[in-house]
């Protein structure tokens, strides 16, 4: 079971040694738009089935990295009592475990045997953005543009700026009630690997951690 894997930064080589299924899957962004929250306008767009905001929430509320100025293109991050809070128009919400899992798979994801959804690079280029990362650059061909923006799990400090991008899901782990699920994409190097993962998982600190925000529309 991969355990925290957004959250756990030390143990990079372990949580990501495993291998997943390649994918042949052609992806291509379809139907780009727009949806208005809190009076701003944030690009959409349809992926399989689905429609998901193709930016991070920049919103009322939130922090900015380590406090540093505000970065419209990594937005801010909440937590999870901000994310709830925020309000939507009629049809979006903050995504479920479920949700998060859909659009994965139909980039080409696998469950593992312990029903974790999660892929490798041939699998995350296409989740991630064409810049900014440490490593190596998607190709964004989902149309998803995930930026990595880092995290915070203390709500105070932030880290893997460059090599992380997480998102809140609204679905908590039901044997541990600060435990709360997440999905992102993750790229790193150790040891002269270099890790491309894309996956679900859950942080064990919902009431402190941050992350940043997307929102899909319900079909």
């Amino acid at each position: 079971m991969k355990k925290a894997l957004f959250v756990a930064m030390s143990a990079t080589a372990l949580l990501f040694a495993s291998c997943s299924k390649k994918s042949t899957n052609e992806v291509k962004p379809q139907d780009t738009n727009k949806v208005t929250i809190d009076g701003t306008d944030y690009a959409t767009v349809t992926i399989g089935t689905q429609t998901w905001t193709a930016v991070n929430y920049n919103g009322s509320g939130g922090t900015n990295y380590n406090g540093t100025a505000n970065n419209p293109t990594y937005g801010k991050f909440y937590t999870l009592a901000e994310a709830k809070a925020i309000t939507l128009p009629s049809g979006w919400r903050l995504p479920t475990k479920a949700d998060a899992e859909t659009l994965m798979l139909f980039l080409g994801a696998t469950k593992d045997e312990d029903g974790y959804v999660e892929g490798e690079a041939d699998v995350s280029t296409k989740l991630k953005s064409k810049s900014d990362w440490t490593l190596t650059q998607g190709t964004n061909t989902s149309g998803f543009n995930a930026y990595p923006a880092g995290q915070s799990n203390d709500g105070t400090t932030y880290d893997a700026k460059g090599t992380l991008a997480t998102f809140w899901t609204s679905t908590a782990l039901t044997s541990d009630a600060n435990s709360q699920y997440v999905f992102g994409t993750f790229n790193d190097k150790d040891g002269g690997m270099t890790f491309d993962y894309i996956g679900t998982d859950y942080t064990p600190h919902a009431s402190k951690s941050r992350f940043s925000l997307r929102f899909v529309r319900d079909k």
